[in-house]
């Protein structure tokens, strides 16, 4: 079939940077001779990222716009053609509502993301007036915004045709539980692009490589918690103050250090600015940007509930898990202590929590079920029989092939 789309564009909802660049298989689709652009709406979306700084690269084939109005948002969409396909990968909600009816009225064939799942409940199915109850508890503390946010969603979510939403395109999907949260604009009709995680195409990539300067030490997967950009960006407070956190992680790493004779390691996550912050590590190596190697090479996982949790997995790692009581306080979108609760149980383990005497069997968390291991990857990293290519490469065979 001949092919009539020539220039993938791809919508970020937070600030483009390097390791978008690298994540999202910009190169790979250009080697693929599509033109490609990165549309930037992270200003006009939330408010404290109109001055972030901007990461550029120059490729004759490549191109990068920010936009921090609407107006310009709508004029740049009302010049897309059916040579066009948008990886939508900004949220589906009253704010972004006049995007996806742009694309719907002109058209335009695009996909959105479904391919980072975390798990959210240990129980598949709830009892509906335990779920009402929940819901309510969550709502009760929100602000009069955030309630009316949530309600509006949801009534464009079910009933999007009513909008002039056209339905999703393609979904590109990674775990089998990549279906079971979706809050984008999909039907019958919506065609499953079944690929991975983008942390499957790193693991890919370091397959036969020996790249860490840290062998067998102990990797603490970090989330930046107390300062992560996500909670200004959706307006909720962080978990818990650095004044509480690092103290407590800190000592618990001492008592790591001096009874099992572990060295600790800090992948730090990648959106962290720990170079401009007090040494909340007390001197412990902080590395940022090479998590996967560090973990390809490590003796064992400490963490709370990052996504980073899928190297431990592929590389089969024994993962001690940290709780804290002011996690399972919050009750926000961020729901932190919950995903800790659930992460662990899906692996056969249970959350050590900080504010307890410290006290655990470091022979019982060296154990890993192999089973679990392999169920967590299907349902929520790559599904069982998926194609082992980069995910980029997948999507643009996809698009070759169709269109």
């Amino acid at each position: 079939m001949t092919n009539s789309i020539n220039r993938i564009i791809i919508f970020f909802e937070i600030p483009f940077s390097r390791q978008l660049y690298s994540t999202f298989g910009i190169e790979t689709l250009i080697k693929n001779n599509f033109f490609v652009e990165v549309w930037d709406f992270s200003s006009f979306l939330y408010s404290g990222f109109e001055h972030h700084e901007v990461f550029s690269v120059y490729h004759p084939k490549f191109k990068f716009y920010r936009f921090t109005n609407k107006s310009e948002i709508e004029g740049s969409l009302s010049l897309l053609t059916r040579s066009d396909f948008v990886n939508c990968f900004i949220g589906f909600s009253h704010q972004t509502l006049f995007i996806y009816k742009i694309l719907s009225k002109k058209n335009i064939e695009y996909s959105v993301p479904l391919f980072n799942p975390l798990p959210v409940s240990k129980n598949e199915k709830i009892k509906l007036p335990k779920k009402i109850l929940s819901s309510i508890k969550k709502i009760v503390i929100l602000r009069k915004k955030t309630i009316f946010d949530h309600i509006v969603n949801k009534i464009i979510r079910n009933n999007f045709r009513v909008f002039g939403i056209k339905p999703t395109t393609l979904c590109i999907a990674g775990g089998t539980a990549s279906m079971d949260v979706n809050q984008f604009p999909f039907d019958q009709t919506t065609q499953i692009l079944w690929t991975h995680s983008t942390d499957y195409d790193i693991f890919l990539h370091l397959t036969g490589k020996n790249t860490s300067s840290y062998p067998g030490c102990a990797i603490f997967l970090d989330d930046f918690l107390p300062f992560h950009p996500d909670f200004t960006m959706i307006n909720e407070m962080a978990p818990i103050t650095p004044e509480e956190y690092y103290p407590k992680l800190c000592n618990f790493f001492s008592y790591l250090e001096h009874n099992f004779g572990v060295r600790i390691i800090i992948a730090a996550h990648p959106r962290s600015t720990y170079e401009k912050l007090p040494d909340y590590f007390e001197g412990r190596p902080i590395i940022r940007g090479e998590t996967a190697q560090l973990v390809k090479e490590c003796s064992f996982v400490i963490m709370h509930a990052s996504t980073s949790i899928n190297f431990a997995i592929l590389y089969q790692k024994p993962i001690i898990f940290l709780t804290m009581d002011g996690f399972n306080k919050n009750v926000g979108i961020s729901r932190m202590g919950e995903i800790i609760d659930n992460m662990a149980s899906l692996l056969g383990k249970i959350p050590n929590n900080l504010d307890d005497p410290f006290s655990i069997d470091f022979d019982k968390e060296m154990e890993i079920q192999i089973n679990a291991y392999y169920a967590y990857k299907n349902k929520y990293i790559k599904k069982e029989g998926s194609q082992e290519l980069e995910m980029w490469q997948i999507l643009a065979d996809y698009i070759k092939e169709k269109y």
